[in-house]
């Protein structure tokens, strides 16, 4: 059985209370169902529906 959560549920979980968003006020209730680590370039062909992309420091540098 799959469970979804949405952005904003995960938000108030103490792992995420530092986290920084890219997005918009309404993403915050999406759902979500996978959630996946990536650190790489290129990252949109390897998006799925309702999954939660959480990037490390190499994504950082590009978005700053």
């Amino acid at each position: 059985m799959s469970q979804t959560i949405t952005i904003k549920d995960l938000l108030k979980l103490t792992e995420f209370q530092t986290a920084d968003i890219i997005g918009t006020q309404e993403s915050l209730i999406r759902e979500v169902s996978i959630v996946t680590v990536m650190d790489m370039p290129h990252i949109e062909d390897w998006v799925k529906e309702k999954e939660l992309l959480i990037v490390g420091f190499y994504m950082e540098t590009i978005f700053d």
